[in-house]
């Protein structure tokens, strides 16, 4: 009786389309379905950016649907102990985009968690160093730039022989939106 019971529910509610669970096209935008969604989430335990893989679409897409349909996220991407975030920061002397790359995460997930376990950030740059070029650091220079000039952060890197980790924390600092994926990659085209 009780299976029967459980049988007809489970033909009244109707399932999630999950690639991981058949064998779907890509091409149905699974992405837009917020059942899809929580499905991955939840029953698979995936990341985000394990569902963009999953759904041949950018992490980008799915942090945007996710946000759309009120998804909320109990844990964090990347789980990064304090002491390895300390002994390759500190110790090794990695960039936070050299621990991103090594993770395979962004520049932000690192950055947020070293704010989250308290790790004091390394100056960018020696302010004796004849080499350095500060202009980085002023708003009106990297919104003309960036934005204006559409240079990317590893051309002003380059321009002011900074890390690229140090444009990224001054465009973070004055509150400066970066460009999404698909506009860096139009940029990248032109």
């Amino acid at each position: 009786m009780l299976q029967s019971t459980l049988n007809e529910f489970s033909r009244s509610e109707p399932q999630p389309q999950c690639p991981l669970c058949s064998n779907l096209p890509a091409d149905e935008k699974l992405y837009r379905e917020r059942k899809t969604l929580v499905h991955l989430y939840k029953d698979h335990n995936r990341t985000q950016k394990e569902i963009a893989s999953d759904l041949d679409c950018s992490r980008t897409t799915v942090k945007t649907w996710f946000k759309k349909h009120d998804i909320t996220t109990s844990r964090f991407e990347y789980e990064i102990p304090k002491p390895k975030l300390n002994e390759w920061y500190h110790d090794r002397e990695w960039t936070i985009q050299q621990i991103a790359d090594h993770i395979g995460c962004s520049y932000l997930a690192v950055h947020h968690r070293m704010e989250l376990h308290g790790i004091e950030r390394r100056p960018s740059r020696l302010p004796d160093d004849p080499d350095a070029d500060l202009r980085y650091r002023d708003e009106s220079f990297l919104r003309e730039k960036y934005h204006g000039e559409g240079l990317s952060k590893g051309e002003l890197a380059e321009l002011c022989s900074v890390t690229e980790s140090a444009i990224q924390a001054s465009l973070l600092r004055h509150d400066i939106d970066a460009r999404s994926y698909s506009a860096a990659q139009r940029l990248r085209r032109e």
